[in-house]
């Protein structure tokens, strides 16, 4: 934490020579889990620091997890949650720490820049790939899916990725992404959604020394009645690890949802998942 003392009190000098806007959050989630095996307390402190000067940003988010319960920390459901990690070049969390009946440690979780100039968006640093139009699961996004083990639900790992995006018209916009896995292996990534007639519609493209994708998003309001159909699939072409075999399978979602007046309630209805190897 000294650390990012250190940096937000240098990007805030940095901001006033420059006129540039700093601004910061803390956040904290706390949750006490009990189930049949273990009962233990999970906590997230969250810094979140944001750098703006007119067509420049910057972001980075940072954590402090905490669990508490020996029985648990001494299990091996722990140990598994301890090996999940991202996949990139240089590891972003710190070794847990001992000390008593808990365990702890830091994580930066976002930390990225960039330029955006209402045309061009150009983005470099760990960050999240966005694809997909699902609600729990994105057959397409192979880059940030979410970690089914985290407490928190919009959790997933960063990648370290150059993203650039090119605005064509307010509907219309082209996303490729080059981005290092830990084995320093390159993955890429071409996106193009637009709208067409009466639905959002993108096609996506990824590409590496192991993987090859191609899938299909679509989100549409069913006549004007509040309720949103979306659906997207993918059909997928993955090496096996250290084999030369490869393994082919399709996978998609269909459904729809809808969001009650005020946001008091979210339904979800009728999702259709298949996947197809």
């Amino acid at each position: 934490m000294e650390k990012l003392y250190r940096l937000f009190l240098t990007l805030t000098l940095f901001a006033s020579y420059t006129h540039a806007e700093v601004s910061y959050t803390l956040e904290n989630s706390n949750f006490n889990i009990n189930n049949s095996a273990f009962t233990y307390n999970y906590d997230r402190l969250r810094l979140n620091l944001n750098y703006n000067q007119n067509e420049y940003f910057a972001k980075i988010i940072a954590d402090g997890v905490n669990y508490y319960s020996k029985s648990f920390t001494d299990s091996a459901e722990f140990a598994f949650y301890e090996s999940i990690k991202s996949d990139t070049p240089f590891s972003t969390q710190t070794r847990f720490k001992d000390y008593g009946d808990g365990r702890a440690y830091a994580k930066v979780y976002r930390a990225y820049g960039g330029y955006d100039d209402g045309k061009n968006r150009v983005v470099l640093g760990l960050q999240n790939i966005t694809m997909g139009v699902g609600r729990f699961w994105n057959p397409t996004n192979l880059f940030n899916p979410k970690n089914i083990y985290a407490l928190e639900p919009d959790e997933t790992f960063g990648v370290m990725a150059l993203s650039f995006t090119r605005y064509i018209n307010d509907t219309t916009s082209i996303n490729v992404v080059s981005s290092i896995k830990e084995d320093e292996s390159l993955k890429y990534a071409l996106r193009y959604k637009t709208f067409l007639e009466y639905a959002d519609m993108a096609l996506d493209l990824i590409y590496s020394d192991t993987t090859k994708m191609i899938g299909y998003e679509i989100e549409a309001n069913l006549f004007d009645t509040g309720v949103e159909v979306r659906s997207e699939g993918a059909y997928i072409s993955s090496r096996l690890n250290n084999t030369t075999e490869d393994v082919d399978l399709s996978q998609a979602i269909l459904g729809a949802d809808y969001g009650f007046v005020n946001g008091i309630k979210h339904c979800t209805r009728g999702f259709i998942l298949f996947r197809k190897v």
